[in-house]
C-alpha cells in the first residue's frame, strides 16, 4: 500500500511538472526572454518616514529593468531576509520572507531587488509581507510603463514597528 502510495505521489507530481511547462510555454513564446529576478541588498532603514510602508519603482528601457525599493518593510530584527518574485502575464508577485535566528523585536529594512528582461507595458503588482496580516493595507498597485517609468506607492502604517 505504501509502494502505491509513492507511485500515485510521483505520478501526481510529475503531471503538475508538465502542467505548469506547458502553460509558460503559453505564456512566453520561444523568442521571449523570461524575465529575471534578483534580490539586490538589504539595510537597516535610514529614512524618515519610519511610519510609512514605501515602495519606490524606475524602469530602464534599455536594459528592460524594473528595479524596486522596498522602504520601511518590517522583518524580525535577527532573521535572514530574502525574497522571491513572479511574473504571470502582467502581474508581478513579490514574496518576502524571513529565515532562522527569530528573535522578540521587529525593524524596519530598506530592500532592493531587480526584475531584468521584462518588456514595458502595465503591471499589477502585489508585495507579500511577512508582517501585514489580513486587517492591514497590503501592497497592490498597477504602473503602467509606457506612461511614467518612476513612481512609488505610500502606505501609512499606524502598528508597531511603524508607528505607534
Amino acid at each position: 500500500m505504501m509502494k502505491n502510495f509513492i507511485l500515485y505521489f510521483y505520478l501526481l507530481t510529475f503531471a503538475f511538472s508538465m502542467l505548469s511547462l506547458t502553460s509558460c510555454e503559453k505564456m512566453f513564446d520561444s523568442a521571449t526572454q523570461l524575465p529575471e529576478f534578483e534580490f539586490k541588498r538589504v539595510a537597516k532603514s535610514q529614512n524618515s518616514k519610519l511610519s510609512s510602508d514605501i515602495l519606490e519603482y524606475s524602469y530602464n528601457e534599455n536594459t528592460k529593468t524594473l528595479s524596486f525599493k522596498h522602504i520601511n518593510a518590517a522583518f524580525n530584527s535577527c532573521a535572514a531576509i530574502s525574497a522571491k518574485a513572479q511574473v504571470v502575464e502582467n502581474k508581478i508577485f513579490i514574496h518576502e520572507t524571513e529565515h532562522k535566528n527569530i528573535c522578540q523585536t521587529l525593524s524596519l529594512f530598506d530592500l532592493h531587488y531587480e526584475l531584468t528582461n521584462l518588456e514595458r507595458d502595465i503591471y499589477i503588482i502585489s508585495v507579500k509581507e511577512p508582517y501585514i496580516n489580513l486587517s492591514g493595507k497590503k501592497i497592490r498597485f498597477k504602473i503602467d510603463l509606457n506612461q511614467k517609468s518612476k513612481g512609488q506607492l505610500i502606505i501609512k502604517r499606524n502598528i508597531y514597528p511603524w508607528g505607534n
